[in-house]
């Protein structure tokens, strides 16, 4: 079974479509994947990061943070 089929609204965001998505700059979805953190990477070819919806999302709810 693919992940496509595990999985069937999910789909691979670029970095643009990723930064809108998250309100940021193209820059900081570099950043982070420099530094090690941000939303786990795949990589289509050695120049195209790729990014699966779904695990934005993972990232998202384990990336909360409290303030205060």
């Amino acid at each position: 079974m693919s992940r496509q089929d595990a999985i069937p609204d999910d789909k691979l965001l670029t970095e643009a479509q990723l930064a809108e998505l998250l309100q940021v700059s193209v820059r900081t979805i570099q950043r982070w994947r420099a530094e090690g953190g941000g939303p786990p990477v795949v990589w289509a070819s050695s120049r195209r990061p790729r990014y699966w919806l779904s695990e934005v999302r993972d990232w998202l709810k384990t990336s909360k943070r409290q303030d205060g």
